[in-house]
């Protein structure tokens, strides 16, 4: 992974994985420099016009039981924009919406990891089988239950992608979080955006969360700290896969 540091003129320490999305835009508040707009806010839409991106998620109505195997349906449904422009998630250079998976420990998702990075480059770097791109809904989501779960347990289900209007040449960048319990025909409940766990590391950081210090190397072998800036100047940090 390559990464980058360089000044922005906002109040945001920004994350972004433009190849595959695989880290999009993570936003943590610096010290010193106030607080970011809050990304939870969710901004107005016209009455009676339903929202341009609507995610879903549910679990069929048989009872669960431990040791056996179920599938998770994930649907996406694009509506026309305010301006009654068709929406399209596979004109930006993606080829659909990522999809990160955050696992209770009751649950084991099917799949096999790519074990080492050879196996990952081959898979387009992609996680598997806790993210993945997908092009075609509705999509299964397939996992054994392994123990009992919770009274709170839940699936974690990010979807990020680029949604472009018509013909237009800007795409924005569209994030979802649903938290799907795991009871027999539970629906996803949509939550804050900002709750970004997927995968195995339960320690990313998280979408308003302070920045710890960190330094990059420059080319002349020097470091570059994001400590240096603090107080002075707004940072951007994009990292990509480099696998091109």
């Amino acid at each position: 992974m390559i990464a980058s540091l360089t000044t922005c003129p906002n109040y945001l320490l920004q994350l972004h994985n433009p190849m595959f999305l695989a880290s999009p835009f993570l936003a943590f508040t610096l010290a010193g420099l106030g607080q970011p707009p809050d990304p939870t806010v969710v901004p107005p839409r016209l009455e009676g016009r339903p929202p341009a991106l609507q995610v879903q998620a549910s679990l069929p109505s048989d009872p669960l039981l431990v040791g056996e195997t179920y599938s998770a349906t994930l649907t996406v449904q694009l509506s026309p924009d305010s301006e009654g422009r068709e929406l399209s998630a596979v004109k930006a250079g993606v080829p659909g919406f990522l999809v990160q998976l955050d696992v209770p420990p009751s649950i084991e998702l099917i799949g096999k990891a790519p074990a080492t990075l050879r196996e990952l480059g081959k898979n387009n770097h992609l996680q598997e089988p806790f993210e993945r791109m997908i092009d075609e809904f509705p999509a299964q989501i397939e996992f054994k239950l392994i123990g009992e779960p919770g009274p709170t347990e839940t699936l974690g289900i990010n979807l990020v992608g680029y949604l472009t209007p018509g013909e237009a040449r800007k795409s924005t960048f569209v994030r979802k979080r649903l938290e799907l319990p795991l009871t027999a025909g539970a629906s996803g409940l949509e939550v804050k955006a900002n709750k970004s766990n997927w995968g195995q590391d339960k320690k990313l950081l998280q979408i308003s969360s302070r920045a710890s210090d960190f330094g990059v190397p420059r080319a002349d072998g020097s470091e570059l700290r994001l400590s240096h800036y603090l107080g002075e100047k707004n940072i951007i940090v994009t990292t990509y896969r480099a696998h091109w």
